[in-house]
């Protein structure tokens, strides 16, 4: 942009030395004798550029370039010593120190302005030197963007709020201003950030939160590198902010969480790889880590949350100890959350039922589904039922019929009446002869005699069930 045209959209005159100044030929002045500060800079809205540490009553000249540059033009205005600035450098505007050398002017930014940023360094000429300051460089916030992804457009930071458009957390206090202004907190005080009951990174300990749910394996039309995520229950008993907290596995595959993210109290916050939802499976996820090293393994991996005095949740999944079916979450049984409950393999299943998406099975930022109750097994459910009511004839020493049935290996013996048939054939209860034995149908599949057991009545419905769950469940020992 030429500097005519500049001049026009800021509305001001630019300023040649005073006349009879007389302009030293030395090197310039280290920049830094003087301060500049430009307050944020949005089209429409006034900005102020101020200058302080100047000599009383004198002309400070406030120069502009495209960028900031060490060792950079020098200026015919001050010619030849130099400034920080990259060539076209050209003199915007002067304005005269008061007597505490505090050079300020405030200006009417136009709208629109089409340029995205600017830098600015102020100086004057002081024999046999000149007076320099630090250079700025001025991004121009235009006004309904949002730069710094606190929610809040810059024409409202600046005009209405008072905060920094670049900054997500004007007053470092550890939430970002958007979040501030919708809990009714001050963006000018971090003293409330923490009084609003949002609990930040390092105020949190282990178990606050509870990692739930894991999607590992999504399968098509979804892939690995778009649609993993996992999800994060807040059990701290007070909202909680996510941000820079580190998200990871055991080993570096690390990423620090950049920006506000809050959780209330006894909600869910879902973290993922990528926040497009024509790609993740419809996720509005609450946190992307897309670009991180952190994916999730297939098989043997671990999820952590930590700060930064130590680890706040984790979980080390294993195919041997956790359910493992492509296409469903991890699910933390919905019973079962606590940090010391998702440490077990047993209290996690698959995600039964919610498809949040075709062939994936999850519930992303939901509560978690009850997990089904284990199958029964041998030792705890089956063999009590045939030591009490088989007894005398098929356990205890019995072997009525030639067969005994006191260890479990005696269950899956060929069956003498239908010798294509073992009595029990773990994961199809329709073919274990036992079962048809047990239920008078021994008839439908070519065996014979009486339904079983003869002495006591038969087994009951309760009874029944236990033994064709655990039969369908694979006849598991333990």
């Amino acid at each position: 942009m030429t500097r005519t045209l500049l001049i026009s959209l800021l509305t001001l005159a630019a300023c040649t030395r005073p006349e009879g100044e007389v302009l030293p030929v030395d090197e310039a002045a280290p920049p830094g004798v003087l301060t500049l500060t430009v307050t944020p800079v949005v089209p429409g809205l006034p900005a102020t550029f101020r200058v302080t540490g100047a000599q009383p009553n004198t002309n400070v000249m406030f120069f502009r370039s495209t960028a900031v540059q060490a060792n950079g033009f020098c200026p015919p205005a001050i010619a030849p010593a130099c400034l920080d600035l990259r060539s076209p450098v050209s003199t915007q505007f002067t304005a005269r120190s008061n007597g505490a050398g505090v050079a300020q002017l405030t200006v009417n930014i136009p709208n629109p302005l089409p340029i995205a940023s600017a830098a600015f360094q102020a100086g004057y000429a002081r024999a046999p030197s000149i007076d320099s300051s630090n250079a700025v460089n001025v991004i121009i916030h235009q006004p309904n963007s949002d730069s710094d992804g606190d929610g809040l457009t810059a024409q409202a930071e600046v005009a209405t709020h008072g905060t920094d458009p670049g900054r997500a957390d004007t007053d470092g206090g550890g939430l970002d201003d958007g979040d501030e202004i919708a809990a009714g907190l001050n963006p000018l005080d971090p003293a409330d950030d923490a009084a609003g009951g949002v609990l930040g990174a390092d105020d949190l300990s282990a178990g606050d939160l509870v990692i739930t749910e894991i999607m590992k394996d999504p399968i098509s039309p979804l892939f690995d590198g778009d649609a993993e995520w996992f999800e994060v229950f807040n059990n701290a008993g007070a909202d909680v902010d996510l941000n820079q907290l580190l998200i990871g596995d055991d080993a570096t595959n690390n990423h620090r969480i950049n920006r506000s993210v809050i959780v209330a109290d006894g909600d869910y916050a879902v973290l993922g790889i990528n926040p497009s939802t024509a790609v993740n499976g419809g996720i509005t996820l609450d946190y992307s880590y897309q670009g991180a090293a952190f994916i999730l393994d297939n098989t043997d991996d671990e999820v952590v949350i930590e700060n930064s005095i130590g680890v706040i949740s984790r979980v080390a999944y294993t195919v041997a100890a956790f359910p493992n079916v492509a296409g469903s979450s991890l699910n933390l049984n919905r019973t079962q959350i606590s940090e010391t409950a998702n440490d077990i393999g047993s209290n996690w299943c698959a995600t039964p039922t919610n498809i949040y998406s075709p062939s994936n099975k999850g519930t992303p930022g939901a509560m978690n589904e009850a997990c089904p109750p284990p199958p029964p097994t041998w030792v705890a459910d089956v063999e009590p039922i045939i030591d009490s009511r088989c007894a005398g004839c098929h356990t205890n020493g019995g072997a009525s019929g030639g067969r005994s049935w006191d260890d479990y290996a005696d269950m899956f013996q060929m069956s003498i009446d239908v010798p294509t048939m073992q009595e029990i054939e773990p994961g199809d209860r329709a073919t274990s002869y036992i079962w048809h034995k047990l239920n008078g149908t021994q008839a439908t599949v070519g065996g014979s005699g009486s339904r079983m057991p003869l002495n006591g009545g038969f087994l009951n419905t309760t009874q029944l069930n236990t033994i064709g769950a655990w039969i369908d469940a694979g006849a598991p020992e333990n």
